[in-house]
């Protein structure tokens, strides 16, 4: 007998599910930490990165796909825009998100194109969950996507 037989579903289309990967870039330490905790109480099962510099940040895209990439706008060594551009070219289906007590939608110098969700510092966990949560279904979606056209 199938799975579909014993009422299990459609095998197949569990196969692709995973646990969400998220990057966070940001010069500070105890805010990585803080997000690493926070998230690993609420949500166990996502798998969370962190680099606080530009050069860690780059080998951690190389090395790993990400669902969620979501950078500081004042990290050393990050140009956001560039970093940004980079991490579409690189990563395409990554959902990127802007983290920091710097955002405004009317920043001057800030290509917004790169940008799909943004977040103000300081965030309560409510709202950087809104945020992550509302990134993710994104990310997989254009995963999924990338996936049958290839």
């Amino acid at each position: 007998m199938t799975p579909a037989n014993h009422g299990l579903g459609d095998v197949e289309s569990c196969r692709a599910v995973r646990a969400p990967r998220l990057l966070f870039v940001d010069d500070d330490a105890y805010v990585l930490e803080g997000i690493r905790r926070l998230l690993a109480c609420l949500r166990p099962s996502w798998e969370v990165a962190s680099a606080t510099h530009a050069g860690e940040a780059t080998a951690r895209l190389l090395s790993d796909a990400f669902d969620v990439v979501t950078v500081g706008l004042t990290t050393p060594g990050v140009d956001p825009l560039g970093w940004l551009e980079r991490v579409t070219r690189r990563q395409p289906a990554a959902a990127r998100v802007v983290f920091s007590s710097h955002v405004r939608a009317s920043s001057h110098g800030f290509a917004w194109r790169w940008v799909q969700h943004a977040l103000t510092q300081p965030a309560t966990a409510g709202q950087l969950l809104q945020v992550l949560e509302a990134a993710l279904p994104e990310a997989l979606r254009d995963q999924a996507d990338d996936a049958a056209a290839g």
